[in-house]
């Protein structure tokens, strides 16, 4: 992967919400697939982080439809390790990397179109402070402001 410049993506919240949410499965079928899905889950989680221990760039997914799931996915990556600066750049410059998007995305630059958001607390020193939104920035026009 490394050679290739090949991004991964794990997706660690499909699995997790699929153990906690049996919901989704026949009553009859709860514990055979919380089962199958925590197995998945762990196999996951020890593929992520030996790969990121190893330097492969890491790309913040989620494979749902809820947008909070993916802060969800930031905090299982830094759970197993990932640094708040890589699990940013798995958010940001890596998507438009791999997208080859990155001219116009991913990076506070000039000429680059100007999405991001105002936080009260810095996001380097804790993932959390994701949650402490004071400002969206969309297109270079303010959305939503505190």
């Amino acid at each position: 992967m490394l050679a290739n410049n090949v991004y991964f993506c794990p997706t660690l919240h499909v699995f997790k919400d699929y153990i906690e949410r049996t919901e989704v499965y026949r009553e009859t079928e709860q514990e055979k697939f919380k089962k199958v899905f925590t197995v998945l889950y762990n196999v996951s989680k020890y593929l992520t982080y030996e790969m990121a221990r190893r330097g492969v760039k890491m790309l913040v997914g989620q494979d749902g439809w809820n947008p909070t799931f993916t802060f969800k996915e930031m905090e299982l990556l830094q759970e197993i390790g990932l640094s708040e600066r890589d699990i940013l750049l798995g958010a940001t410059l890596y998507p438009a990397e791999w997208l080859g998007v990155n001219d116009k995305y991913g990076a506070i630059e000039e000429g680059k179109k100007a999405n991001f958001l105002i936080l009260n607390e810095n996001p380097l020193k804790n993932i959390q402070a994701l949650s402490t939104v004071f400002s969206v920035v969309k297109d270079g026009k303010i959305i939503l402001e505190e």
